[in-house]
């Protein structure tokens, strides 16, 4: 028989390790908690980019519709949509469509960050053609 289980004092001879184990897993938890915390705050942000992207979508759906009027293609109906005022930091917009540009009220005369050109539908002249509009962006 083990003459460890006979003694009383067999549970003080085992309290060492029982210690250094807790340690390590509370050591290796917070560790793990840490590392997983800042892995996961990056892929919950949404890119601007995106924010664009989705912005622009709502540019051809609700302030001009599917096929685009030439005669509602105006800075007038541009701002019903996007109501921003001159000191937001919220994205800033203008389209080219056929040399006629049209602009948020935010944009600045500056370079754009970034710009993306879409085949579009319109009606011009009450025909329908093809066109191509060109959407700049400027983050801040």
């Amino acid at each position: 028989m083990n003459r460890r289980a006979e003694g009383s004092l067999w549970a003080i001879d085992s309290m060492p390790s029982y210690i250094i184990f807790i340690l390590f897993v509370g050591l290796s938890a917070t560790l793990f908690f840490i590392f997983t915390q800042f892995y996961s705050i990056d892929q919950y942000r949404v890119s601007d980019e995106i924010k664009s992207t989705i912005i622009t979508e709502r540019f051809f759906a609700v302030c001009f519709g599917d096929i685009i009027d030439e005669k509602k293609f105006t800075t007038e109906n541009l701002n019903k949509c996007y109501n921003v005022n001159k000191e937001s930091t919220t994205p800033a917009y203008r389209l080219t469509l056929f040399g006629t540009s049209i602009t948020t009220a935010n944009w600045k005369d500056t370079f754009p960050d970034a710009a993306k050109v879409y085949d579009i539908q319109m009606i011009k002249n009450n025909a329908p053609i093809h066109a191509t509009m060109t959407v700049e962006v400027q983050h801040e």
